[in-house]
């Protein structure tokens, strides 16, 4: 995996969808997706309706798991008292709305909160299991948007943020300079205030480097400049990503 980073990637779920405990009536629920849905999308999913995120946590053979929040914007689906799946633009592609009348959608607002903070315990529980604290990193990823949404969006991911870093102590913690942190309208994957300009993830990828090669470790978050060099990946052999 020299030439490669990132072993694995769990994304669009929620960090609370992982914490939560599984419900066989909604494993039991006949899912469709429309054409845009991707293979990969559908086994996210699945995973999170299976909830067999702790089973690809201990298969995974990463020097690193890097965490961040950004997908957490969906909100929740809660389909029985603290039983989460998460509201990603994949299940708005699915037959979910039609096959329960069970389902409550808790979007990203205050009192999306409550649901959240509750299930992070069990998630931190799940994670210390199998990945030592020090190789934990939580990349506080927010939105490039000065709006009202972005402004209330990032309020609760600061927030959710520090919580993340108590629960972890000896995490390490990367963020963006100001500077960088701008969306990209020519980004490959659309226009998004979450979709960056590439000297985001190039002061990311410098940062994430440095802590591999033993340059800076520890919580808070480090200052470095964006001049990642070719080869540099053998020092990052393999990075396990969650995106909550």
């Amino acid at each position: 995996m020299k030439d490669k980073p990132v072993g694995t990637y769990i994304g669009r779920t929620s960090l609370a969808a992982i914490g939560s405990k599984p419900s066989t009536w909604a494993q039991s629920l006949p899912l469709e997706f429309t054409a845009k849905a991707h293979p990969w999308h559908h086994r996210m999913i699945n995973a999170d309706f299976q909830k067999t995120h702790e089973e690809m946590l201990a298969e995974m053979a990463g020097d690193f798991v890097l965490i961040d929040l950004i997908d957490e914007r969906g909100g929740l689906i809660e389909y029985e008292p603290g039983h989460y799946v998460t509201y990603s633009e994949i299940m708005k592609m699915s037959n979910y709305a039609r096959v329960t009348d069970r389902a409550t959608i808790v979007g990203f607002t205050e009192a999306w909160a409550p649901h959240w903070y509750g299930a992070l315990p069990r998630f931190a529980s799940i994670l210390r299991k199998h990945i030592p604290e020090d190789k934990i990193i939580i990349h506080h990823a927010y939105y490039a948007d000065h709006s009202k949404i972005g402004t209330n969006a990032n309020r609760h991911l600061e927030r959710m943020y520090a919580e993340i870093q108590r629960l972890f102590p000896a995490a390490a913690s990367i963020r963006a300079s100001e500077r960088n942190l701008q969306g990209d309208p020519d980004h490959r994957w659309g226009a998004a205030p979450y979709h960056y300009v590439p000297g985001y993830y190039e002061e990311m990828g410098e940062m994430l480097f440095s802590i591999a090669e033993g340059r800076s470790t520890g919580s808070g978050a480090i200052i470095a400049e964006p001049t990642v060099k070719k080869g540099r990946f053998a020092a990052l052999r393999r990075l396990v990503a969650l995106r909550g």
